[in-house]
């Protein structure tokens, strides 16, 4: 019988294996770097892109935080202005109460009082006088009862000084006052 020896025959296939195997795992392996890499390039891209729109994004808060904050200053100027507006409207719509407040009084003076002094406190009139007589003075108080701009006349001070009598009355006006 012949013996064929296939030792070497084994060793040399048993090298080809070891050679491919070789191959294939280095191949393998330089492909999944290759993945790898493109993965990480992908991945960093992306996160690049994020952060530019994010960055985009705070700029255009910050332009939007700035106008609204020139908002709110113009509405609180809006709002000072409107006040001011009202005030100059209450003084506009009160600017003639004064010449109906001294019509007003000129009709309800009789002809004996004299009027010294004519003074506004907290919303009361303060008429201080003299007459000569005590009865020009009812006259006078009765007057201001009856006149749709006062209400509640009250004598506070009368002073007899032989022929004269020195007065003071408080009056308030009445809520119809600066509605003419």
């Amino acid at each position: 019988m012949v013996r064929i020896n296939l030792l070497p025959w084994r060793d040399r296939a048993l090298q080809k294996k070891q050679k491919r195997f070789i191959v294939f795992i280095t191949l393998s392996c330089f492909t999944a770097l290759i993945i790898n890499a493109a993965i990480y390039v992908f991945y960093h891209q992306n996160l690049e892109k994020e952060k530019l729109r994010t960055k985009f994004l705070e700029e255009k808060v910050a332009v939007l935080d700035f106008r609204l904050k020139k908002i709110k200053d113009l509405e609180e100027k809006i709002k000072e202005i409107l006040k001011r507006k009202e005030a100059i409207e209450e003084i506009q719509s009160r600017r003639f109460n004064i010449v109906l407040l001294l019509n007003e009084l000129k009709d309800s003076i009789p002809n004996s009082i004299f009027l010294t002094s004519l003074e506004e406190q907290d919303e009361k009139l303060v008429l201080v006088g003299r007459s000569d007589s005590e009865t020009a003075i009812a006259l006078f108080i009765s007057a201001l009862e009856r006149s749709p701009h006062f209400e509640s006349p009250k004598l506070k001070i009368i002073e007899k000084k032989q022929n004269d009598r020195k007065f003071e009355i408080r009056v308030s006006f009445s809520p119809h006052y600066g509605t003419d």
